[in-house]
């Protein structure tokens, strides 16, 4: 590299290697103690962080590399409980907005002693409540489930609320007229103490 030249924040040989998709664990390890602190952001962001990786990051000591940690939807249980003791708004403000976050956590922040917390706790809190209501089941081939009801004339699909359609069953076929009649078999019981000796 010539003299006095430098890389732009973010774009350096290491950076650009940290951005690599299906990057091996000790790799991710590696770039994950990078003194350029850009570097370390880019990892905490990879969902394919080694948990032992994302706690570490989640102690830096650069408020970016814990932000992205925060962010980070594969972030794990024990990375969540100590982000979101974090001493910067900015870290809890990113861990309130990431979807993986507990709602206990979501909860439990909403009685933080910043307003700009609780407020951020409380939006998510009603967004959660304002979620739009789960696929039902009738839509999905797999967890579909046929219940049938009857309102005295009609069959319904309980799942879909649509009239079935029922075919009747056939009755059984009645016999012929010229057909002879076939005699009915009949077992006799054997009499006590009677024995039939055998021909030959």
């Amino acid at each position: 590299m010539a003299r006095g030249f430098s890389y732009a924040p973010g774009s350096s040989p290491e950076a650009e290697e940290a951005r690599q998709p299906g990057l091996h664990r000790a790799h991710i390890q590696a770039l994950s103690q990078s003194k350029n602190w850009l570097v370390r952001e880019i990892i905490g962001e990879r969902e394919d962080c080694p948990l032992g990786v994302m706690v570490s990051l989640a102690h830096d000591s650069h408020t970016e590399v814990r932000v992205a940690v925060a962010k980070n939807r594969a972030i794990a249980r024990t990375v969540m409980e100590h982000l979101s003791r974090d001493k910067h708004p900015e870290v809890v403000i990113a861990l309130l907005g990431n979807p993986s976050v507990d709602m206990d956590i979501v909860e439990s922040l909403a009685y933080h002693k910043r307003h700009d917390i609780r407020v951020a706790a409380a939006q998510r809190l009603d967004a959660e409540v304002d979620a739009p209501a789960a696929m039902p089941d009738a839509a999905i081939p797999e967890l579909r489930e046929r219940v049938e009801a009857y309102d005295g004339s009609r069959v319904y699909d309980f799942a879909t609320g649509k009239p079935v359609e029922l075919h009747a069953t056939p009755a059984p076929a009645a016999p012929s007229p010229e057909a002879p009649e076939q005699p009915i078999p009949t077992r006799t019981a054997p009499i006590r103490g009677f024995r039939v000796d055998q021909a030959g």
